[in-house]
C-alpha cells in the first residue's frame, strides 16, 4: 500500500496504473528456469527446486524436510484477476471482508499446488526415495504433505496402512 502511494505522489505513474501493473505481474508470474542438464551417467550431485525437476529422472531422490509447514496468506492486500485489488479492514468486525475470502481461496490453491508440487517430488525418484523429517509426534504430524502420507504409512514404523492398487508393491 506504502508502495503505490509513493508511486502516486511521484507523479510517475498514477494508482490506477500501478494497480493495472500489479495485475499483470500477480496473472504472468515468470516460469522457473529449467535445470541444468548433465550427461546421462555424469557423477554428480544436483540441487534443484521440484519445478525444475519436472520432466526428469534420477537414481536418487531426497526431500528434506516433509514437517515443514506452509506459511498462510496473511497479507493485508491483496489482488484478484477478476475483482481486482482487496484490501481487509483496519479492525476485525463480526463479517467477512472481500480479503478474508480471498484468503480462503488463495490457501486452497495454495495446498492443491502444494500436493501436486510432493507428487512430482515423489515421482523423479527411479530407483531410491528418501523422505527426511523431525517430527514431534509421528501420531499428530503437522505438515499437509506428512498428513498425507499418515493416511497411508504408520510414520512411526513406515509400514503401509492402505491397500496398494493392483500391480504395485513397496520393496522390502
Amino acid at each position: 500500500v506504502e508502495l503505490a502511494r509513493a508511486f502516486d505522489r511521484s507523479g510517475i505513474f498514477t494508482l490506477t496504473a500501478f494497480i493495472e501493473q500489479l495485475g499483470t505481474s500477480v496473472v504472468e508470474q515468470p516460469d522457473e528456469a529449467q535445470a541444468a542438464a548433465f550427461a546421462e551417467g555424469a557423477n554428480v550431485v544436483r540441487i534443484m527446486s521440484i519445478h525444475q525437476s519436472k520432466g526428469l529422472e534420477f537414481p536418487v531422490v531426497v526431500v528434506p524436510d516433509l514437517e515443514r509447514k506452509r506459511q498462510p496468506n496473511r497479507a493485508t492486500v491483496g489482488f484478484h484477476p477478476e475483482l481486482g485489488p482487496m484490501v481487509g479492514p483496519p479492525y476485525r468486525d463480526d463479517g467477512a471482508s472481500g480479503l478474508d475470502l480471498f484468503r480462503v481461496v488463495e490457501n486452497r490453491e495454495d495446498e492443491a499446488e502444494s500436493r501436486r508440487l510432493f507428487y512430482v517430488a515423489t515421482t523423479r525418484a527411479a530407483d531410491y526415495l528418501i523422505l527426511s523429517s523431525s517430527l514431534k509426534d509421528p501420531h499428530k504430524p503437522e505438515s499437509e504433505w506428512l498428513k498425507f502420507l499418515g493416511q497411508r504409512y504408520d510414520l512411526s514404523t513406515g509400514d503401509c496402512l492402505a491397500e496398494l492398487p493392483p500391480g504395485y508393491a513397496i520393496p522390502q
